[in-house]
């Protein structure tokens, strides 16, 4: 889930971070977003973010340095 944001944050720089849950979703073969993978998709941007993978301020993601 991670990998997936990353990949979806290379592909739309400034991406906000609900965008990016949703994006991830869909990108990982989710049809129905439910409010469960929500939750879990969003616990696999946060360890992206962890790992600095992508990096989150101001509500928006982007690439780390």
């Amino acid at each position: 889930v991670a990998a997936a944001a990353r990949i979806v944050v290379e592909r739309a720089v400034g991406i906000p971070a609900n965008d990016l849950v949703r994006d991830a979703a869909r990108l990982l073969g989710f049809a129905r977003i439910t409010e469960r993978v929500i939750e879990r998709v969003a616990a696999g941007v946060r360890l992206a973010a962890q790992r600095e993978l992508i990096r989150i301020n101001a509500g928006k993601a982007t690439l780390p340095d």
